[in-house]
């Protein structure tokens, strides 16, 4: 990992995730914003070996934002991380069960959703980077708009390279596929709470889709009877916890406290949508559109 990331964003996972990590290394090595990074970070290297954080537990500590949003919001996030595709489809399809055809295409459309969410923040960035009124601005944006170009690149390629390394889907349908109202209303979400809160909220959003993704893909990963297309390019990645972004992510709240710790209200406010976005966009799995077709391994 490099000495200003907290965070590797190089790793092979959802765009979704790598721009979360984006944007939690920026503050994080900021100096205007925070704690220093090293402290950070050595905070982190104390908690190596401790068990994983990724479910409500009781009394967290005061300084614990990701455990505190776990605890008192369980309704919600537990709705999230029992979300019927992940949990039952996911976890209990075969090959030869009905209705599995359709289960692959609905998890085909979910990654396409991924590709949209980077053209769709691209095109953002962009555009925010015509409209900067200053070099500094101007950089950070266009350091932004590099990244997810990146991101796009292997969303992509997930998308059409054949299996088992991708879907095996056509190109010119992935990119001429529309976003589903779903991602547009959890894009916008997401870019309207970093514009009107602190940068402390704005990444409070982005909690429940780093959380809710290795907890989802842990409770997946020791079952034998897991299909092989959705273990490969979705579970395996995602069920790594030391490169899962969670300790990062809880380690850098815990230091952040002060900058947080008058807007908890808030905070919890925003988790509960974000969790709601995300339970959204699993439920995208249920309507794929007719063109999937996705190859056999």
């Amino acid at each position: 990992m490099s000495s200003s990331k907290l965070i590797s964003d190089t790793l092979q996972r959802s765009a979704r995730i790598r721009g979360a990590f984006h944007e939690l290394n920026k503050y994080a090595a900021h100096p205007a914003y925070g704690v220093p990074l090293e402290q950070v970070k050595s905070a982190l290297e104390a908690q190596k070996g401790a068990p994983p954080k990724s479910t409500p537990r009781q009394a967290p500590a005061e300084n614990d934002l990701v455990g505190r949003l776990l605890q008192d919001n369980q309704d919600i996030w537990d709705q999230l991380c029992n979300h019927t595709f992940p949990h039952n489809v996911m976890g209990t399809m075969k090959t030869t069960d009905p209705g599995y055809k359709n289960a692959v295409a609905g998890f085909a459309w979910y990654m396409v959703q991924d590709f949209k969410y980077c053209t769709r923040e691209m095109v953002f960035q962009i555009e925010r980077a015509t409209k900067s009124t200053s070099t500094d601005e101007f950089t950070a944006t266009t350091a932004k708009v590099k990244n997810y170009c990146g991101y796009v690149d292997d969303s992509l390629a997930l998308c059409v390279a054949a299996p088992p390394a991708g879907l095996g889907l056509n190109d010119k349908q992935v990119l001429q596929a529309d976003s589903t109202d779903a991602l547009n209303y959890y894009t916008d979400f997401q870019l309207i709470t970093a514009k009107d809160n602190n940068w402390a909220l704005g990444l409070v959003a982005m909690i429940p889709c780093v959380q809710s993704y290795w907890t989802i893909a842990n409770s997946l990963k020791n079952n034998p009877d897991v299909d092989r297309i959705w273990y490969n390019l979705w579970i395996a990645p995602n069920s790594d916890y030391a490169n899962s972004g969670i300790p990062g992510q809880i380690a850098f709240f815990e230091q952040n406290y002060v900058e947080w710790k008058d807007h908890y209200e808030e905070a919890k406010e925003i988790f509960r949508q974000a969790c709601m976005g995300e339970i959204n966009l699993w439920g995208i799995t249920a309507n794929p559109p007719s063109w999937l077709n996705v190859q056999k391994n």
